[in-house]
């Protein structure tokens, strides 16, 4: 696989500003690049809404380097200020929704664990007007599903997708739910309408298994840990986050609709480990990952960690994964049991190409893309 890569200062500084916390070198490289006043800001903030980390960066740059305010055009600006307001609003409302759900999720003795932004934006991320997310995400126990559903209906939700066009619900027809019951690790998507511009639309996703084997167990473990202690286990809750970021660069749907490569998942698993966990914590998230057959996971999202951020701990994680064989890091298929493809194209080139279709081709268990 080739890694090597002459960055234009537009990438170096997407990489640099998509992040939560810095060093002083970082700091100061990210000044150096503003001072020289040499971005093209158009290509900079595409690569930004491709990688969901446009108000992050934008709110980045304007704590390190106040001037640069006066650096990007107005129209551009405008639009990215007016873009932290919508997300912001679009986050308010979710987390009031969450909060309806643990309540009633309580009536009916349903333990679920908020994942991923659900979690990271109130916990985490803070400021609401920096960290986008489409949907809500949730782990449940499979035993629990026929609770989940009367309690969804309860709360005015419906399995199935939004049509912008229509403005409406289209429910999930009868065949397409057994479908995906057969082959899915999450429940269909459970959506409602809401009365409100920026956010048209709740989606919430519940999820039972980690990975195509289907297995029950690990998330039955989570949640029996949760419902012992009364926390988050941290090493469980990373588990989750680099499982989630596998399969996304991984599956041929997601990349032909663009959701393999985003910097945004690698914020959050970054951002969680410098924030929330130690040595021990990382050592149990390996042990748990061996337990359950999820180490490639773990090592693939810590070697593309220490490719773009590099932060030191990572090459312990990988060390103690004791993976020889790292093939699969250069692979993608139809899902994580299929044959397997090669990419052509290095991991920078992906990660900066805003977009990797050119990557699919027909092919025996792979999407055709026509």
């Amino acid at each position: 696989m080739k890694f090597a890569i002459d960055q234009t200062p537009e990438q170096e500084l997407i990489i640099l500003t998509s992040r939560l916390t810095f060093n002083e070198d970082q700091k100061k490289r990210i000044c150096v690049l503003l001072g020289e006043k040499n971005i093209n800001w158009f290509e900079f903030y595409k690569l930004s809404l491709y990688h969901k980390t446009m108000t992050l960066c934008w709110e980045n740059m304007l704590r390190l380097y106040p001037d640069v305010y006066a650096s990007v055009p107005k129209y551009l600006r405008d639009i990215i200020i007016s873009a932290g307001i919508s997300i912001a609003e679009r986050n308010e409302y979710f987390q009031l929704e969450i909060e309806k759900l643990l309540e009633e999720f309580k009536n009916y003795d349903i333990t679920c664990i908020p994942v991923k932004g659900a979690y990271l934006i109130p916990n985490m991320y803070k400021d609401y007007s920096i960290r986008y997310s489409g949907d809500a995400d949730f782990l449940i126990k499979h035993s629990d599903i026929e609770k989940i559903e009367r309690s969804m209906k309860n709360l005015g939700f419906v399995k199935g997708k939004y049509s912008q066009k229509e403005k409406s619900i289209i429910p999930i027809s009868r065949a397409e739910e057994i479908k995906w019951k057969m082959t899915m690790t999450n429940l269909p998507l459970f959506v409602k309408l809401n009365d409100s511009l920026f956010t048209p639309v709740y989606m919430f996703d519940f999820r039972f298994a980690l990975d195509d084997s289907l297995n029950q167990e690990p998330i039955n473990e989570i949640i029996d840990d949760y419902i012992k202690t009364g926390y988050v286990n941290k090493a469980h809750f990373l588990t989750h986050l680099c499982t989630h970021f596998y399969g996304e660069a991984t599956y041929s749907l997601t990349i032909f609709l663009s959701k393999d490569m985003s910097l945004i998942k690698l914020c959050d698993i970054r951002e969680y480990i410098l924030q929330f966990m130690d040595s021990d914590s990382l050592e149990a998230c390996v042990c748990f990952a061996k337990k359950y057959n999820l180490t490639r996971q773990i090592y693939y999202s810590m070697f593309f960690l220490k490719l773009v951020y590099n932060d030191g701990y990572e090459e312990n994680v990988l060390r103690n994964l004791s993976i020889s064989d790292d093939s699969f890091l250069n692979e993608f298929g139809e899902n994580q049991l299929s044959e397997r493809r090669t990419f052509k194209k290095g991991f920078y080139e992906r990660l900066f190409s805003c977009g990797n279709r050119d990557e699919m081709s027909a092919g025996p268990g792979f999407l055709e893309i026509k």
